[in-house]
């Protein structure tokens, strides 16, 4: 992706590689700080252009997001499902966006690398996606009961509000949790997400 404008610390500006295809802009620390909305920025902000996304493509792996409001739990999502090689995530309109400067810095850029869509309800997308969808839910069966197929993908929901039943209830939709030990009602979302993602990408 072809950036727009590097803004840098005086002193960060010899670290940039010499031929950047954009203008470079000196700015102080407090106008990092101010740029980046951190107390200690890196040095350097980068202007990039929202990336376009249309349809998806239904023969790739999908992580399906319903519901997951806060940034920082969506960006580590992103950041995971790119590490594991998962090229494409739908959410619903209920999520955060993936553009929030918080989201951002929690993905580690890997939004500008993967395809991420939004619609307004993800149960007409769930009933047409070829394949079966693995839900992340407290009822589902036990982890070490999903033997991961090629053509399988993840969905996975709000912490608060857990997958609404109408999501389940679609044929080939099958829930799935992680056990646990009991001392907590639930795992962090994007911890589950790990988890379940390691284990659908890492099956033998």
């Amino acid at each position: 992706m072809r950036p727009e404008a590097v803004i840098a610390d005086p002193g960060f500006i010899p670290r940039l590689p010499q031929a950047l295809p954009c203008p470079v802009y000196e700015a102080t620390g407090a106008q990092l700080r101010r740029i980046s909305g951190h107390e200690q920025p890196e040095g350097v902000v980068t202007v990039l252009p929202l990336p376009a996304c249309g349809k998806l493509d239904a023969g790739l792996s999908t992580l399906f997001l319903h519901g997951i409001q806060d940034p920082g739990n969506l960006g580590t999502l992103l950041r995971t499902a790119a590490w594991f090689g998962i090229e494409q995530v739908l959410c619903d309109a209920a999520c955060a966006d993936a553009y929030n400067p918080k989201a951002v810095r929690a993905s580690m850029g890997a939004v500008f690398s993967m395809a991420i869509r939004y619609v307004p309800d993800l149960s007409e997308e769930l009933v047409m996606w070829p394949g079966r969808i693995l839900a992340a839910d407290l009822q589902g069966m036990p982890l070490s009961q999903w033997q991961p197929l090629p053509s399988d993908h993840l969905l996975l929901g709000s912490e608060s509000h857990g997958i609404p039943p109408a999501l389940l209830a679609i044929p080939h939709v099958s829930p799935v949790h992680i056990p646990g030990s009991g001392l907590q009602e639930s795992l962090n979302v994007a911890v589950a997400g790990g988890i379940l993602m390691a284990h659908w990408k890492l099956a033998p």
